[in-house]
């Protein structure tokens, strides 16, 4: 900024001219008047006219001294007043450079052409060159094209229309992309004429990201919501209802709107209402999450919900909302019912089942047991569990079962093997049935191993097979006496036949089956 000049002073000096004219001439023409008119010796008049022109001198210099005292008196107090505001506007100048030098937002000025004039710290930092690189150039010089050609149209608005106006711009800086809060305003002179634009640019890239995240997270919380299959609502500490999400809404047929504000005792039968009423004391009082089983009404049937509760607690500590997020869970209710069921059949079959079964792995290690008789155990069921055939059984007995393992392994099943253990009473006999399991997961194979008792049957076949034997000796033993009596009956009939005499025996079956016995 450069010094206030003082005011030349020339309207003052031509009016002091002037009237020292004026005054010199009415004074040389009523001075020299009077004095012809009042003196006639020339001698007198001489020295009249003498003392008239120092009375002149003295007069005007005490005219001219009065006049140029109060004239530089006006001009120191200009000069004063001039730099004064000289200093003023330094000082101001100062402030603003100052304040610009240590904004942390970037601040600077272009003039009509668009080149910058100001650039302060933050904005040089921002694009990663010094003022001197800057000023004097446009955008061009700092940004890509397509940016610098944004930047160049917005400050041809802001002059055009001399307003200012704040918006959001995104701009590559040597730091990466950058988003800016840029206000812009038109840049007057002392005349109020738009000589260019300032700008002020925040870096609020951070804040945007943030933004971006929480509307994000925003838009996800809201498709959670909208779409969720559980019926969302909030409700303050005293039960009004303050949202509901679309489900809920479909439940009662009604808008948020018209839920919003309502009771339970609105939406809900009396004692269904009460019953949501002490579950929501109940979270006001623990302040803790709570996962409750509730039966509401829906069109006239009774259906199982799976609330779960939970206090949104602001925060100064108080509960400012409930929050009920409940599953229709009557299906699962019912098909819980139905396998529990299924599975109690299938307890009662097993244990119905003389026969003992075993699940055990492919290296022969019991997995699991079902005996209803224990007694034919090679050990108790906690001794089984967990060992392998070979800490259980005789080496025979294991091997064998190890065969029918690997044979049901190949082919899927394996049948009629036998094996003998020898228990507390008494020596028994087993048939094993194998099959492979279905397995899901896991590259090891699972075996279940029906074992059936066959001691009893086992023992009839050995009795059956001797009686067989006793009986086969007798029938030998009968055959002989009877093909004995056929041979003495024969001879019989020939005698009698040498006699003369018919044969008394009818042998034809027996010579029937002479014919037909191969030779």
């Amino acid at each position: 900024m450069t010094k206030p000049q003082a005011s030349s002073g020339r309207p003052e000096s031509l009016r002091l001219t002037l009237t020292y004219a004026l005054f010199a001439t009415l004074w040389i023409l009523f001075s020299d008047h009077a004095v012809q008119v009042m003196f006639t010796d020339p001698e007198t008049i001489v020295r009249v006219s003498m003392l008239k022109g120092w009375l002149f001198v003295i007069v005007t210099s005490a005219l001219l001294f009065v006049v140029t005292r109060r004239l530089f008196g006006r001009l120191d107090s200009e000069r004063i007043r001039q730099n004064e505001l000289y200093e003023e506007r330094l000082r101001a100048q100062q402030l603003i450079e100052a304040i610009a030098e240590g904004s942390d937002d970037a601040m600077f000025a272009k003039d009509r052409d668009g080149r910058y004039i100001l650039f302060n710290r933050a904005a040089s930092e921002f694009v990663g060159k010094p003022p001197a690189a800057v000023l004097g150039y446009d955008d061009h010089a700092i940004f890509p094209p397509d940016q610098a050609e944004m930047l160049i149209a917005a400050g041809r608005t802001v002059i055009e229309k001399n307003v200012t106006f704040t918006a959001e711009e995104r701009l590559t800086t040597p730091a990466g992309e950058k988003v800016f809060l840029a206000t812009k305003g038109p840049l007057r002179d002392a005349d109020g004429r738009v000589i260019g634009i300032f700008g002020i640019s925040r870096d609020i890239t951070e804040r945007s990201n943030l933004e971006a995240q929480l509307r994000d997270r925003d838009e996800r919380l809201t498709a959670i919501v909208n779409h969720s299959p559980s019926a969302l609502t909030l409700k303050t500490p005293d039960g009004h209802y303050a949202a509901a999400n679309p489900h809920m809404q479909r439940i009662h047929n009604l808008s948020e709107a018209e839920i919003v504000g309502k009771t339970d005792f609105d939406l809900y039968p009396e004692e269904t209402a009460r019953s949501f009423q002490a579950n929501d004391a109940l979270i006001v009082r623990t302040r803790q999450r709570h996962s409750i089983e509730e039966i509401v009404p829906i069109h006239g049937e009774a259906r199982t919900y799976m609330s779960h509760m939970f206090p949104v607690i602001n925060k100064a500590g108080d509960i400012r909302y409930i929050c009920r997020i409940s599953l229709d869970i009557t299906e699962t209710k019912r098909a819980q019912a139905e396998v529990k069921q299924l599975t109690d059949d299938l307890t009662a079959t097993l244990h119905a089942i003389p026969d003992l079964l075993f699940e055990l792995d492919e290296t022969g290690r019991y997995v699991k047991v079902e005996a209803t008789a224990i007694n034919l155990l090679a050990a108790p069921p906690t001794e089984l569990l967990g060992h392998t055939l070979d800490e259980i059984l005789p080496a025979d007995a294991a091997q064998t079962v190890k065969m029918a393992l690997a044979c049901a392994g190949e082919t899927g099943t394996d049948y009629g093997r036998t094996i003998s253990l020898q228990l507390p009473d008494g020596l028994h006999h087993f048939e094993l049935s194998v099959a492979r399991k279905a397995m899901h997961g896991g590259p090891r194979q699972h075996f279940v191993v029906l074992s059936r008792d066959i001691t009893a049957r086992r023992n009839n076949e050995l009795e059956l097979r001797r009686n067989n034997l006793e009986l086969e000796r007798f029938n030998a033993a009968s055959v002989g006496r009877e093909i004995q009596m056929i041979a003495l009956k024969q001879q019989i009939n020939d005698l009698s036949r040498q006699l003369g005499l018919e044969a008394p025996f009818d042998l034809d079956f027996a010579d029937q089956a002479e014919k037909g016995r191969p030779r």
